[in-house]
């Protein structure tokens, strides 16, 4: 039976990075998750850019001060991104499409079929990204 990493709170999220303002500007984490009494400082980022680099450095600041592993969930990251994340004690989880709402198809469909990009509407993630994330978490902390 799989078993998926679970949602610690909105309101401690909240609570926890309300002090982590920089340059007149608040910054919180979209998640955080635990697996295993490991505890991840989650950062989705599901558009076709990528995360802006003082944006990644800022999150991953935001979860060594938090006590938190930093994992990023996106479309696209270079390299230089994926291996300084690896550093800092995290992952980033690459998902090949943006995803819309499931209820979105037929509107995933044409922005796929007229713009010629990787989107979609899954009715739920595949195991695949899930299973990566799963494999590297063990071999980190569990091994």
């Amino acid at each position: 039976m799989l078993r998926y990493p679970l949602l610690v709170s909105y309101q401690e999220r909240k609570t926890q990075t309300r002090s982590m303002g920089s340059h007149g500007k608040q910054h919180n984490l979209d998640r955080i998750f635990e697996r295993d009494d490991i505890l991840y400082g989650t950062e989705i980022k599901n558009t076709l850019p990528y995360i802006p680099r003082a944006e990644l450095l800022t999150k991953i600041q935001m979860c060594h001060v938090l006590g938190l592993h930093p994992l990023f969930i996106v479309r696209y990251a270079p390299k230089s991104y994926i291996n300084l994340v690896r550093t800092e004690g995290g992952f980033v989880l690459i998902f090949k499409y943006q995803l819309y709402p499931h209820n979105a198809v037929a509107f995933a469909r044409e922005v796929r079929d007229t713009l010629n990009l990787p989107v979609d509407a899954p009715t739920s993630i595949q195991e695949g990204p899930v299973q990566r994330f799963l494999k590297w978490h063990t071999i980190t902390f569990l091994q």
